[in-house]
């Protein structure tokens, strides 16, 4: 079996978090290479925390072309300035999400999600919030996509 289902919490904190509309699903790289920067101008001592967590929700129901409503988000030790596009909010913790690890290109993300919310619907779960994408290892750290890791979240409840 290429996936395993883990159910576990996620964390909270203060993050900064951009909410925008994508065309496509490949956007969201180039949207993280522009924010970055952005929000490290305005933020120069600005502090991921440790553990870093760094992730995409998407707020659609389902998976579509255009319009594509996503959240980049970046937990951090504290507060800092916002920018027009980046700003700064608290995120409420996760008591528990399904969570399947995905090896590969993002390109084949898609089967990582069918599984996991086939878990869930298998399993007396249901999701409470939308899905999300962990970034672990990607081309920041890793030159071929095969060796990319990304975790996908799904909060849930029993039914």
């Amino acid at each position: 079996m290429k996936y395993l289902a883990e159910l576990k919490s996620l964390p909270g904190g203060i993050a900064f978090s951009c909410r925008t509309k994508i065309q496509e699903y490949q956007c969201v790289g180039s949207l993280w290479q522009e924010i970055g920067p952005e929000i490290a101008g305005a933020n120069p001592g600005l502090k991921c925390v440790e553990p870093d967590y760094c992730f995409t929700i998407y707020h659609d129901d389902k998976r579509k072309h255009g319009d594509i409503d996503v959240e980049l988000c970046q937990l951090v030790v504290a507060e800092g300035n916002p920018t027009e596009r980046v700003k700064f909010k608290k995120m409420d913790s996760v008591p528990e999400a399904v969570c399947v690890k995905h090896k590969g290109p993002y390109e084949t993300i898609p089967e990582a999600y069918q599984f996991a919310y086939d878990w869930v619907a298998q399993n007396g779960y249901v999701p409470t919030q939308p899905g999300r994408e962990s970034y672990i290892d990607g081309p920041w750290n890793k030159e071929n996509p095969e060796d990319w890791l990304t975790e996908v979240q799904i909060p849930v409840m029993k039914k």
